[in-house]
């Protein structure tokens, strides 16, 4: 249970960190796109290199591949090329904590989709991070929306991805086959555009390879697998509390790192967005709970 906890604890920080280390790539004078084509470019390498090792395998149907690729162009890679876009608009541990709206739209997605009960928590989560939005934008403090709204757009994508992946014929594949394959997806698409467009740029810097190195293994490679591991001990209600870590650990980094400064109002936008996170655990704790009584009342009769 602890190794759990530490996972957990371990894969949130190096999230939380990768926003500080795409902003270092961006003071070198990459561009975001350019960004996201090494940071996936990267990690389907060294994510090969552990499937080859752990002789994971790469079976999946010509539906599976072809839901996957087009999940991780519209989905993973979408919201990476937005989130890293928005750093050089506003704060990094800002733009963190605005893509945290996704659980909010994962919640309205699953209730027009599939009609799932709302229910006290999950509704008090909605206000909580429509109010905790609306303070973060702090429209008396000179705020950047050009940045705003790309982190938003990237909570939305990712929500898509995040339902995608809940729904979608490929969730029964080894996580290592999905990540992939999404992977995979990204790094040809975002590649190929930037080539097309002219704005391909490699590290100009030893540091700047070590970083976008680093992002790519540490980052999303080995955090994925870290979070994998402690959903699967603790469960992902349990572990999506310790994730409040992530926007908490950028916010830190940026203020740290960068001297960021947050406004009072923003402040509180920041504190009413992890209360809904953790409202939308508490929720999902409930609910594996009434699913697990369910089960056994059955089997009782």
């Amino acid at each position: 249970m602890a190794k759990g906890y530490l996972a957990i604890i371990a894969a949130s920080i190096l999230y939380g960190i990768m926003p500080v280390l795409s902003k270092e790539l961006l003071l070198e004078g990459m561009n975001s796109n350019s960004i996201v084509v090494w940071r996936f470019g990267f990690s389907a390498v060294f994510c090969l290199a552990i499937m080859l090792i752990k002789k994971v395998p790469f079976k999946a149907s010509l539906r599976q591949i072809t839901v996957m690729v087009a999940v991780g162009i519209l989905g993973f890679g979408l919201t990476a090329t937005l989130l890293t876009a928005s750093y050089s608009y506003i704060p990094v541990g800002l733009a963190t904590m605005f893509h945290f709206s996704y659980p909010l739209f994962v919640l309205l997605i699953m209730v027009v989709i599939t009609r799932e009960r709302l229910g006290a928590l999950r509704a008090a989560a909605v206000v909580c991070v429509a109010a905790g939005l609306v303070l973060m934008m702090d429209f008396h403090g000179g705020a950047n929306y050009t940045g705003i709204i790309l982190a938003l757009l990237s909570g939305v994508t990712y929500a898509l991805y995040v339902v995608s992946n809940q729904k979608s014929c490929f969730r029964m594949l080894d996580g290592f086959t999905s990540m992939f394959y999404v992977l995979v997806a990204s790094s040809v698409f975002f590649t190929l555009q930037s080539l097309v467009s002219g704005s391909m740029m490699v590290p100009a810097t030893g540091k700047g390879w070590l970083l976008a190195m680093s992002i790519g293994l540490f980052c999303t490679v080995i955090s994925l697998r870290l979070l994998l591991y402690g959903i699967s001990v603790l469960g992902a209600a349990n572990a999506s509390i310790l994730n409040i870590l992530e926007p908490l650990t950028s916010l830190a980094a940026g203020s740290i790192i960068y001297g960021d400064q947050l406004g009072g109002m923003t402040i509180v936008g920041c504190f009413l967005v992890i209360m809904a996170i953790l409202l939308v655990s508490l929720a999902g704790r409930r609910s594996i709970k009434r699913q697990r009584d369910e089960v056994k009342n059955k089997n009782q009769y």
